[in-house]
């Protein structure tokens, strides 16, 4: 019983000194911000704003309206490695966005930024539609991990 109220008491000492596990962002300062999408496409644009709506949980009148706007967004894939059988083996995907920060005013507080993550994959000619399953879920891995940079770029500029 005393081991589980040290172990309580130190949990809440640790939240009052505004202690975050890693990997995790405090996105209020980003409640009030807009997600833009100037591609007409963006699969990034989509995920930032599942994102803000879930973890910045609505509008704080503190935080600054703010615009992020999606430039640009590209996927490549090329090949790394040619099997015996003269066929690609290996390819590599290759995803690239573009964004900025307006501020409330329309200043630019974050000047464009280009973003590129890439993941590799095995295409096994006999399993064609579980290699085309394997890059689905890297692109959509990609796409996640392009949208919490982006965050963190942005909650840097945000930051008072």
């Amino acid at each position: 019983m005393a081991r589980t109220l040290v172990a309580l008491g130190m949990a809440f000492l640790l939240v009052g000194c505004g202690f975050r596990p890693a990997g995790t962002l405090a996105l209020d300062r980003l409640a009030n911000t807009q997600v833009e999408d100037l591609t007409g496409r963006s699969e990034v644009a989509f995920e930032l704003a599942q994102q803000l709506d879930l973890e910045a949980r609505g509008r704080r009148e503190d935080a600054p309206a703010l615009r992020l706007r999606i430039l640009e967004e590209r996927y490549d894939e090329r090949p790394l490695t040619i099997t015996s059988g003269a066929r690609v083996g290996e390819f590599e995907l290759i995803a690239t966005l573009r964004f900025d920060l307006l501020g409330e005013d329309g200043a630019v507080l974050l000047a464009p930024q280009t973003l590129t993550t890439d993941a590799l994959y095995l295409r096994d000619q006999g399993q064609l539609l579980g290699s085309r399953e394997e890059a689905r879920t890297l692109k959509s891995e990609m796409r996640a991990r392009l949208a919490r940079r982006v965050l963190q770029a942005a909650m840097i500029k945000a930051a008072p």
